[in-house]
C-alpha cells in the first residue's frame, strides 16, 4: 500500500502508556462517533485511531462478516474475510492500526487525517453491504 509511506513516514518512540482496559471492552457498548470526536478534539490521534479500528470490527460483526472475539488477531479477521470485497480494504486499515497502536510511530493530525480516510472508506463500503 503505497499510502502507508506516507502516513507513516516518522518513527519515534512515545512513553504513552496502553490503557489496558480497552482490551477488554464491549465493542457494542461503544458511542463511537462521540468518542472518536472527544478523541480528536484532545489531540490524541492513537486512540482516535483505535476507536475506528474497534468500530469497524463491530460493523463487521453485525454484518456477521466476522466472529468478533477479544482473542482473535486481526489476521483471523483477514482470513474470515477470504473471498469478499471488503479483505483487501480491512487489510489496508488493520496494517494502519497496527502501526499506530502497537507500532513505535508518532501520528499527528495530519497522518491522522490520512488514516481517517482509510476507515471510513472501509466503513463506506461496509454500509452500502446488502442486508
Amino acid at each position: 500500500d503505497t499510502g502507508l509511506s506516507t502516513v507513516f513516514s516518522g518513527k519515534k518512540k512515545t512513553a504513552e502508556k496502553i490503557d489496558a482496559t480497552l482490551e477488554d471492552i464491549d465493542i457494542h457498548a461503544i458511542d463511537y462517533e462521540q468518542e472518536i470526536s472527544r478523541a480528536v478534539s484532545v489531540k490524541d490521534f492513537r486512540l482516535a485511531v483505535r476507536l475506528w479500528f474497534l468500530r469497524t470490527l463491530k460493523k463487521m460483526t453485525d454484518q456477521e462478516l466476522v466472529r468478533y472475539s477479544i482473542d482473535k488477531t486481526n489476521s483471523d479477521y483477514y482470513y474470515e474475510l477470504s473471498g469478499t470485497p471488503y479483505q483487501e480494504n480491512f487489510s489496508n486499515v488493520s496494517r494502519v492500526y497496527d502501526f499506530v497502536w502497537y507500532g513505535e510511530f508518532e501520528i499527528d493530525e495530519n497522518k491522522y487525517r490520512d488514516a481517517e480516510t482509510k476507515f471510513e472508506q472501509v466503513n463506506r463500503q461496509l454500509s452500502a453491504k446488502p442486508q
